[in-house]
Protein backbone atom coordinates (compact mmCIF):
# COMPACT_ATOMS: atom_id res chain seq x y z
CA UNK A 1 0.00 0.00 0.00
CA UNK A 2 2.31 2.16 0.72
CA UNK A 3 4.54 1.58 -2.28
CA UNK A 4 1.71 3.34 -4.25
CA UNK A 5 3.77 6.63 -3.08
CA UNK A 6 5.75 8.11 -5.55
CA UNK A 7 8.62 8.42 -2.77
CA UNK A 8 8.01 5.09 -1.97
CA UNK A 9 10.79 2.28 -3.88
CA UNK A 10 9.56 -0.57 -1.58
CA UNK A 11 7.73 -1.50 2.05
CA UNK A 12 6.91 -3.62 4.50
CA UNK A 13 5.19 -3.86 7.81
CA UNK A 14 5.09 -5.89 10.73
CA UNK A 15 2.77 -6.11 13.61
CA UNK A 16 4.00 -6.24 17.09
CA UNK A 17 1.49 -5.93 20.71
CA UNK A 18 1.87 -2.43 20.62
CA UNK A 19 0.88 -2.13 16.76
CA UNK A 20 1.93 -2.12 13.00
CA UNK A 21 5.14 -0.85 12.34
CA UNK A 22 7.09 0.17 8.84
CA UNK A 23 10.00 -0.30 7.45
CA UNK A 24 11.06 1.86 3.87
CA UNK A 25 13.16 1.99 1.44
CA UNK A 26 12.70 5.32 -0.46
CA UNK A 27 13.22 6.02 -3.91
CA UNK A 28 15.68 6.63 -6.05
CA UNK A 29 14.76 10.37 -6.22
CA UNK A 30 13.43 10.90 -2.59
CA UNK A 31 15.08 11.77 0.35
CA UNK A 32 13.92 10.32 3.70
CA UNK A 33 12.22 13.02 5.82
CA UNK A 34 9.72 13.39 8.88
CA UNK A 35 7.65 15.23 5.78
CA UNK A 36 7.73 11.91 4.15
CA UNK A 37 6.91 10.03 7.10
CA UNK A 38 3.69 12.15 7.95
CA UNK A 39 2.73 11.47 4.52
CA UNK A 40 3.21 7.57 4.65
CA UNK A 41 1.10 7.53 7.40
CA UNK A 42 -1.43 10.18 6.07
CA UNK A 43 -1.98 7.74 3.13
CA UNK A 44 -2.86 4.48 5.21
CA UNK A 45 -4.82 6.81 7.62
CA UNK A 46 -6.67 7.80 4.38
CA UNK A 47 -6.58 4.49 2.18
CA UNK A 48 -6.86 1.37 5.10
CA UNK A 49 -8.05 3.65 8.59
CA UNK A 50 -7.00 4.32 11.82
CA UNK A 51 -5.97 1.55 12.87
CA UNK A 52 -3.21 0.58 10.56
CA UNK A 53 -0.99 3.79 10.74
CA UNK A 54 2.80 2.52 11.83
CA UNK A 55 3.78 3.41 15.38
CA UNK A 56 6.80 4.04 13.86
CA UNK A 57 8.82 4.35 10.29
CA UNK A 58 12.57 3.42 9.76
CA UNK A 59 13.69 3.85 6.57
CA UNK A 60 16.69 1.82 5.31
CA UNK A 61 18.37 1.50 1.84
CA UNK A 62 17.23 -1.79 1.55
CA UNK A 63 14.99 -4.08 3.17
CA UNK A 64 16.64 -7.65 5.22
CA UNK A 65 16.15 -10.39 2.75
CA UNK A 66 16.86 -14.63 2.58
CA UNK A 67 18.83 -15.37 -0.16
CA UNK A 68 15.75 -16.81 -2.22
CA UNK A 69 14.78 -13.05 -2.17
CA UNK A 70 11.95 -13.04 -0.04
CA UNK A 71 12.03 -9.98 3.16
CA UNK A 72 12.76 -11.87 6.76
CA UNK A 73 9.75 -10.46 7.99
CA UNK A 74 10.96 -12.47 11.33
CA UNK A 75 13.34 -10.27 11.79
CA UNK A 76 11.65 -7.07 10.74
CA UNK A 77 8.97 -8.43 13.58
CA UNK A 78 12.01 -8.53 16.62
CA UNK A 79 13.53 -5.20 15.68
CA UNK A 80 9.93 -3.89 15.96
CA UNK A 81 9.21 -5.35 18.95
CA UNK A 82 12.92 -4.36 20.76
CA UNK A 83 14.13 -7.83 20.87
CA UNK A 84 17.64 -8.10 19.37
CA UNK A 85 18.46 -11.24 20.74
CA UNK A 86 18.50 -14.17 18.50
CA UNK A 87 18.28 -12.52 15.31
CA UNK A 88 19.77 -15.60 13.72
CA UNK A 89 22.61 -16.16 11.25
CA UNK A 90 23.17 -12.89 9.40
CA UNK A 91 24.97 -15.29 6.65
CA UNK A 92 21.47 -16.15 6.22
CA UNK A 93 20.67 -12.99 4.44
CA UNK A 94 21.00 -11.91 0.76
CA UNK A 95 23.14 -8.70 2.14
CA UNK A 96 24.05 -8.87 6.04
CA UNK A 97 24.99 -5.58 6.08
CA UNK A 98 21.28 -5.14 6.10
CA UNK A 99 21.17 -5.67 9.34
CA UNK A 100 23.62 -3.77 10.46
CA UNK A 101 22.10 -0.59 9.06
CA UNK A 102 18.87 -2.20 10.30
CA UNK A 103 19.64 -2.40 14.48
CA UNK A 104 21.57 1.40 13.51
CA UNK A 105 18.26 2.75 11.66
CA UNK A 106 15.98 5.35 14.52
CA UNK A 107 12.19 4.37 14.23
CA UNK A 108 10.20 7.44 14.60
CA UNK A 109 7.77 7.70 17.04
Amino acid sequence: MMEGHDGVGEAACVGTHDGVHAFVVVAADTKASDILEADLKGLVRREVGAAAVPQSVRFLSALPRDKSGAVARRILRKVAAGDLMNLGDPAQLADPAVLDELLKAPASA
